[in-house]
């Protein structure tokens, strides 16, 4: 059994404790914790009504924190569905709700998801200005894997404008911060950053792009951070 079947078997045990307890709030967080399993292994549609439920029920409860990590995995999985104007929708009522209760962690995550539907829709500036600035929120919260979607993020918005060197150094700063923490990026992300890798890739020519790799893979978190300033 993999990892995630685990998961999903551990959350579903879980959720039928909780429903025979009566118990709201866990049964909640049990739906929540089903839909990020079923998102990270592309089950999208599942994903979906599982993040919806969870959702509905913190609000009828009145859990605006809660209820803000829901809107926010609610958010990836509309991206994962190309549903650009959904998931821009839920990330302002996500980032609105987290800068309410002031939950910064949440407040980062919703920043960078704007900057993914940003990037989605092509408008760089913005997509840059909200990763830096969700980037900037994770290095006060000490969250480094936050961090290294940040970067993931900006690399990314520099293959867009050709920026293939720049990218090729925060791409593989990002890759050896996810090693030091032992952290992968999950298969459902993956496959979109591997094709802006391959951009910049063929952007700059092979020999060129390992020997930018090779100088962003000794940066520190802190100098990767620095150059996107």
């Amino acid at each position: 059994m993999g990892r995630y079947d685990k998961a999903r078997e551990m959350y579903s045990e879980s959720l039928k404790i909780y429903e025979d307890l009566k118990d709201l709030h866990g049964v909640a967080t049990q739906l929540r914790g089903l839909g990020r399993v079923e998102r990270i292994q592309g089950n999208t549609a599942q994903a979906r009504a599982l993040y919806e439920e969870s959702l509905t029920s913190f609000r009828t409860m009145g859990d605006k924190g809660c209820a803000s990590i829901a809107l926010a995995g609610l958010s990836r999985v509309a991206l994962d569905q190309d549903d650009i104007t959904d998931a821009t929708s839920l990330i302002l009522e996500c980032l609105s709700l987290s800068r309410e209760i002031s939950f910064r962690a949440v407040e980062a995550q919703a920043l960078r998801l704007l900057g993914q539907c940003d990037l989605a829709q092509g408008d760089h500036k913005s997509a840059r200005k909200h990763f830096i600035e969700s980037i900037h929120l994770e290095q006060e919260l000490d969250h480094r894997e936050g961090i290294a979607e940040n970067l993931e993020g900006i690399a990314s918005v520099a293959t867009a404008q050709s920026e293939y060197e720049q990218a090729a150094r925060l791409f593989s700063a990002a890759e050896t911060l996810r090693g030091t923490l032992g952290i992968p990026l999950p298969p459902v992300d993956a496959s979109d950053l591997e094709k802006w890798k391959a951009i910049a890739r063929d952007g700059l020519g092979e020999a060129a792009y390992k020997s930018a790799q090779a100088e962003g893979s000794t940066l520190t978190t802190e100098q990767a951070i620095e150059l996107v300033k």
